[in-house]
């Protein structure tokens, strides 16, 4: 992937599109292991069989090859992040994690640092990121 073309708008763009993707692997993943078990369960005085027969299901081999999609994405996400910066990883979480405060680099670093700052954090994310998606 050459993002050496792509403004600095279109990348954070494009970060915040993949860490989107990030989060909501999180939240289906969670969800899967939560709520959806194929297996028959038991409460405290009765056994209840799920609804699915002891066949192999095509919806049931769909939820397992996501299942499985999702936990390579999260792992090769993590892995990028691990690889990154503190101050890269700072910058990702407070502008697409937690962006509840717009600003919340004000008090930290000059409008010039912060932009440099997150330029690099852009080029670290996207070196690992190619890394790790040409590795799989």
């Amino acid at each position: 992937m050459d993002v050496s073309i792509l403004t600095f708008k279109e990348k954070d763009k494009l970060v915040r599109y993949i860490y989107k993707l990030y989060q909501k692997a999180n939240l289906d993943l969670r969800e899967m292991n939560g709520f959806y078990n194929p297996y028959p369960s038991s409460s405290f005085l009765q056994i209840k069989e799920s609804s699915t027969p002891y066949r192999v299901d095509k919806h049931l081999l769909k939820r397992i090859e996501r299942k499985r999609e999702l936990e390579m994405f999260i792992v090769m996400m993590d892995d990028v992040f691990e690889h990154m910066s503190d101050k890269s990883v700072m910058i990702f979480k407070n502008d697409y994690y937690s962006s509840y405060v717009k600003d919340w680099w004000v008090g930290q670093y000059s409008r010039a640092t912060y932009y440099r700052l997150k330029n690099i954090a852009f080029e670290e994310f996207f070196r690992y990121f190619d890394e790790s998606f040409m590795i799989r």
